[in-house]
């Protein structure tokens, strides 16, 4: 083999720290769109769970006397179980107007240091 024919039968040094370095970038781009994509689907599950605890105390408000129509509030977890390490602070205000009740549900949890809600609002005769 000639000395020529020995310089370019590999890769350089330089080459080869280009080559990690494109690597590098692009496995820290997937990381991160993935990363991203879990958070998502983590806000996504709660605020569907979220959504579901609010329906739920909307029809119980729905159901019982209107005599016994009362604000109040609880701590609940994702099948709206009442619990007291509950990830869902559920809060439910009525105000009367003659015969109408207007009856607010408001639905809130933390989630990665960030507080987010779900409100529903409607309104019931006595």
């Amino acid at each position: 083999m000639t000395a020529r024919a020995r310089r370019e039968a590999g890769f350089t040094l330089i080459e080869i720290l280009v080559a990690m370095l494109v690597l590098t970038v692009g496995l820290a781009g997937i990381l991160s769109i993935a990363q991203t994509s879990s958070r998502a689907v983590g806000f996504a599950r709660h605020a569907t769970e979220a959504s579901v605890v609010g329906e739920d105390k909307v029809e119980a408000l729905r159901r019982i006397p209107s005599a016994s129509l009362t604000s109040g509030s609880d701590l609940v977890d994702a099948r709206a179980v009442v619990r007291a390490d509950g990830l869902f602070t559920r809060r439910w205000d009525v105000q009367w107007t003659g015969t109408l009740a207007t009856v607010q549900v408001v639905v809130t949890w933390i989630e990665d240091g960030d507080s987010h809600l779900i409100s529903y609002r409607t309104m019931r005769g006595q």
